[in-house]
């Protein structure tokens, strides 16, 4: 697949969560800030893009992971704009599980309430699109996010506002940390 092809699938395909079609086939998926919606200190790319991802399965890794409120502490993007809108949505950290492993703290998750903020802050202003890659997924996700520099992909490019991001969730981190008494 051509590196604009699938850019063009993904802006083609573009719609709100509950009426986008996805493939239970491997490929590439867009977030986008639905026009008018804001993230404040961290600008989004052309037509709003703030992040990209590469999955096995689109239908599952988009609603699963990305838009319920289960399941969450294993979806990095939930991670970051959890930790950009946490004083917006009043949303505390917590552990993803039980146990002393440090990825149940580094990669939180939030009170359930907090959680179901965050959700709903997402199906309001997000909307995806996604593009079905019959081969070498993560080589075109990586071309993607190398040309379309989306502000919430943390690997894959130089991030100017990475280091924002990174510092934003170590303070949720601290915070899922602490509560475990640790």
């Amino acid at each position: 697949m051509e590196l604009e092809q699938a850019i063009n699938e993904l802006h083609q395909t573009r719609a709100s969560v509950s009426e986008v079609k996805s493939s239970y086939r491997s490929g590439i998926y867009a977030i986008y800030l639905r026009h008018g919606s804001r993230l404040e200190g961290f600008p989004p790319g052309k037509d709003g893009l703030i992040y990209i991802g590469g999955t096995s399965n689109l239908a599952r890794r988009e609603y699963l992971n990305h838009f319920s409120s289960k399941q969450t502490g294993f979806s990095t993007l939930r991670r970051s704009l959890g930790a950009i809108l946490k004083h917006e949505l009043k949303l505390v950290a917590i552990p993803r599980s039980f146990g002393s492993s440090e990825s149940n703290v580094r990669c939180y998750k939030f009170l359930p309430d907090g959680e179901d903020r965050l959700t709903m802050w997402m199906k309001t202003n997000l909307e995806v699109g996604n593009c079905v890659v019959h081969e070498d997924t993560k080589t075109i996700e990586n071309q993607v996010i190398d040309t379309l520099e989306p502000v919430l992909n943390l690997t894959g490019w130089y991030n100017p506002y990475g280091k924002d991001i990174k510092a934003l969730r170590k303070i949720c981190a601290d915070e899922a940390r602490k509560s475990r008494g640790v």
